[in-house]
């Protein structure tokens, strides 16, 4: 895939898609001759690996006694005990 189409695939812009691969979060490879008039090529792999790293897990936050989400009233607790 090209940047534009990995970025269409996204909902991001170019640059965007262009700093994940300068910042190796998404492996591209070059077309091109060398660097002055690269072609990069994104392959449905990759983009498929960094959708899977990027994934959001989704907390169920249950509320204690207290009313506060237990994860919130965990943080509370450790840094009362600093």
């Amino acid at each position: 895939m090209t940047i534009h189409e990995v970025a269409k695939l996204l909902a991001c812009s170019e640059k965007q898609v262009e700093n994940f691969i300068a910042d190796g979060e998404i492996r591209a490879f070059n077309i091109g001759r060398g660097k002055v008039r690269q072609s990069l090529r994104v392959t449905d792999e990759a983009v498929a690996s960094f959708i899977s790293r990027r994934m959001v897990k989704r907390s169920v936050r249950a509320t204690d006694a207290s009313g506060y989400a237990s994860d919130f009233a965990a943080y509370l607790a450790k840094k009362g005990k600093r």
